[in-house]
């Protein structure tokens, strides 16, 4: 055999079968990773809450989490106060969820 031929079988060939396992372990995980299901559930998200507020006094009458139930919750409390009612938005910086058990911290938190 001439030395052509003898490099061929035992570095050539090597090289090749090293390369269809390297492709063949790299589909694996892909598949792998598109097959299964988040490791955990996904936090909820940490936002901000709509306050409703007596003018007059500072007293909170409502606090709650979607701006359209905050305006017609201070529609409704408008009318029984005369002075005025206020609305307003702050950022939590805590939020704990009992269903899934994930807290956040932070005004930015996610």
């Amino acid at each position: 055999m001439d030395p052509l031929t003898l490099g061929m079988l035992f570095i050539g060939i090597p090289v090749v079968l090293l390369s269809i396992a390297a492709v063949v372990v790299g589909l694996y995980f892909l598949i792998r990773l598109a097959t299964r299901g988040p490791a955990r559930p996904v936090p909820p998200a940490a936002g901000s809450v709509w306050l409703v507020q007596h003018e007059e006094s500072g007293r909170i009458l409502g606090v709650l989490a979607l701006a359209q139930e905050a305006h017609e919750f201070l529609e409704e409390a408008g009318r029984y106060y005369p002075a005025g009612v206020i609305l307003y938005s702050v950022p939590v910086g805590y939020r704990f969820n009992h269903r899934t058990g994930f807290a956040s911290y932070g005004p930015g938190a996610p």
